[in-house]
């Protein structure tokens, strides 16, 4: 509520800006775009890139590589139940030198 018995305040002698302007904003101080399509189209930009630049594709498994890994799951099926469980694989890991704790195995 405003009261005659007061004076209103004096005219302020100065500009509410800085010299009489305001500052100048760039389009984003972080160097992207600030709109959504932007930022989904610089993601959509870098995973073609990731995607262009992988490696190249594993060789296929030859036949000789097939044969030798045929064998070693026929050697360490101990039941021959066509299956590696638990323990034949705790077996195998031994054989090739690894000692892993039962833990580590399972995950």
């Amino acid at each position: 509520m405003a009261s005659t018995a007061h004076p209103s305040f004096p005219q302020r002698p100065y500009s509410s800006t800085v010299h009489g302007k305001l500052p100048e904003r760039a389009a984003n101080a972080f160097g992207g775009s600030s709109h959504p399509a932007g930022r989904d189209a610089a993601r959509a930009e870098r995973e073609r890139a990731q995607r262009e630049n992988k490696e190249p594709e594993i060789p296929p498994v030859t036949d000789d590589q097939k044969e030798e890994i045929n064998e070693a799951f026929t050697l360490f099926d101990l039941d021959k139940d066509h299956r590696i469980d638990y323990h034949e694989f705790k077996v195998a890991l031994k054989a090739l030198g690894f000692d892993l704790p039962k833990p580590e195995i399972l995950t």
